[in-house]
């Protein structure tokens, strides 16, 4: 334990994890997200509205998510992380003040724009600023401690939102702007990483694909993965698709809790519990990864909760439901921190940013595509919407562990290549 304690201290010397693990809590610190979906019903909003907002979401990432990434690559992941973080603001101030779906559907575009700024810059500070100082094997660490401190923020907001809530449904919203204003004051600390906007140019005048200098370009870069690293583009959309389910449960605790007959004060303290497990379950991970291995914890972490819905949809028992409902959310987890690594581990340097945003931006294709169906199921029947996403998790969870297999086996005779030239 104290060995794994001591790793985490070393990464929070590096300047920029310390940072953006602060900015992730503030950003984090949504205490409206215990009453969402309540308030947006309150709007007069259906599920199938709801969920559509989603989409309009997904879109605002799908549509941003390149370019995004080109900038980040070309002028700095510094500026794209401060710009996410000014979206999220302007997002959450906009639905408080607003009543029209309109202008709903205008804040799901904002915050799509902040989340395709941050996708992939977050991810690219993370590995060169621990490159930069010699400790890129402590990657694992630093994800989960960014992850970490989305979790912990929750703890604290999932409680105070539901007391809040008591008083008025949008005086969370409001509250939740004041860690989102901080956020954007703390990225101006950070430290650039990127010194490639030299290499982004001559990259430019190539025709060829290679793996020191893809071109940065959409084409380029998605024909580098398809040729190079299909297998990240197929762990992408299956990652993508377990999060869309476990993202819908966001949505949907809270018609539950109301099935369950449980008061409304109590929303946040059930959050709480799933939460505080999610954050002890994204510190144990690296830990897990070590003494198991990637390839099974991650397949822990989506066919577990894949089990969990499934009780949803048949146990009406409210202790039951609530233990499935707090282990779908917390299990997830377990797997992210390895999945970002993961991902940074078999992409070339050069214009990592980008390369994340185009596996990111077929991440998106899913969501968009998969969320509407999800509020269309849940307007027709709760029981058999969990029943459907439970036997899909276990689908992915399944998919995913051969195709994390793959890759590992080709990683390896890669390696071996290597050892043998």
């Amino acid at each position: 334990m104290k060995k794994e304690l001591s790793k985490y201290l070393t990464v929070l010397k590096t300047r920029n994890i310390l940072l953006l693990t602060i900015i992730s809590f503030m950003y984090s610190l949504t205490f409206h997200n215990v009453i969402y979906t309540l308030f947006l019903r309150e709007r007069g909003f259906s599920f199938t509205q709801i969920f559509l907002l989603e989409t309009a979401l997904s879109m605002a990432v799908f549509a941003f998510e390149i370019p995004s990434g080109y900038l980040a690559d070309l002028f700095g992941r510094k500026k794209a992380i401060l710009l996410a973080t000014c979206c999220y603001l302007v997002s959450i101030l906009l639905e408080a003040m607003s009543f029209s779906y309109i202008a709903f559907i205008i804040a799901a575009v904002i915050s799509g724009m902040g989340i395709a700024s941050i996708s992939g810059a977050d991810s690219a500070l993370v590995y060169e600023s621990l490159a930069k100082d010699n400790k890129k094997e402590y990657s694992d660490y630093a994800f989960s401690l960014i992850s970490g401190a989305f979790s912990a923020a929750l703890i604290i907001a999932l409680p105070l939102g539901g007391f809040l809530a008591q008083y008025s449904l949008k005086l969370p919203l409001y509250i939740t702007c004041i860690p989102l204003a901080t956020a954007p004051i703390i990225a101006l600390f950070l430290v650039e990483t990127s010194d490639v906007k030299g290499k982004i140019k001559k990259a430019d005048t190539k025709n060829t694909v290679t793996d020191d200098s893809v071109r940065v370009s959409f084409i380029g870069t998605l024909k580098f993965l398809i040729t190079k690293q299909p297998l990240l583009i197929i762990l992408s959309v299956l990652n993508s698709l377990s999060f869309v389910i476990i993202l819908s449960l966001y949505y949907l605790n809270q018609p539950l809790f109301i099935n369950y007959g449980i008061d409304l004060k109590y929303f946040g303290m059930i959050m709480l519990a799933a939460n505080f497990i999610g954050m002890f379950m994204s510190f144990i991970s690296p830990g897990l990864k070590s003494k198991l291995n990637s390839v099974l914890v991650m397949f822990i972490s989506i066919i577990i909760p894949g089990f969990c819905l499934l009780v949803l949809s048949k146990v009406g028992i409210p202790f039951i439901g609530l233990f499935a409902l707090i282990g779908a959310l917390s299990f997830k987890a377990l797997g992210t921190p390895l999945i970002r690594t993961l991902m940074n581990e078999n992409i070339p340097d050069a214009n990592r940013a980008t390369t994340l945003s185009v596996i990111g931006y077929v991440g998106s294709v899913v969501g968009m595509s998969t969320k509407p169906l999800v509020g269309k199921l849940v307007d027709l029947d709760l029981s058999n919407t969990f029943l459907i996403l439970g036997t899909l998790m276990i689908l992915i969870a399944i998919v995913m562990y051969l195709v994390l297999k793959k890759l590992e086996n080709t990683v390896t005779d890669q390696s071996n290549k290597s050892t043998v030239a």
